[in-house]
């Protein structure tokens, strides 16, 4: 294992940061046949789920700045995809116009078959192409992937 240091070929962070970048390419073009960017859609669906939320709240959930979301909501607001509500305490919320729900609607379904080759891939390359992937398998690799996420966002030692 000393070599994964050396030889990306055997680097688990080479082969994660190898497949983030194939899965933004590929979203990046599936979007963009809506009109969309990644950070507007990321935006359009935190918005579906969690309607009223603000600026700030929604650039820590897109993991972007404040700025830079409040250019994402900009662009989302002239075409028409959201709309900028009334005020809750210092903040003004933001909620989905119907045109953007139908908007999101489509371009989901296309981000969903990038979900859909990933869960094709789970298995070992000799499973049954035609089955469906082992979802036991599927909940431990989105686990330790998301505790290898969270081992890096924690404070350091000393911080805590």
């Amino acid at each position: 294992m000393d070599d994964a240091h050396f030889d990306p070929s055997l680097s688990l962070g080479f082969a994660v940061k190898r497949l983030q970048q194939a899965m933004r390419r590929e979203m990046d073009a599936r979007l963009a046949a809506h009109g969309l960017t990644m950070p507007q859609y990321t935006a359009l669906n935190l918005l579906a789920r969690t309607p009223g939320m603000s600026n700030a709240e929604l650039a820590g959930r897109a993991f972007v700045t404040p700025p830079t979301m409040l250019r994402v909501i900009d662009g989302l607001v002239s075409a028409r995809l959201v709309h900028r509500a009334g005020m809750t305490g210092r903040h003004r919320t933001l909620s989905l116009t119907e045109h953007g729900t139908a908007t999101l609607a489509k371009a989901s379904a296309e981000v969903g078959g990038i979900e859909d080759t990933l869960r094709a891939h789970v298995d070992s390359p000799d499973a049954d192409a035609d089955a469906d992937p082992d979802p036991e398998r599927w909940r431990e690799i989105h686990a330790w992937l998301t505790r290898a996420a969270e081992a890096f966002e924690a404070p350091p030692e000393g911080e805590r």
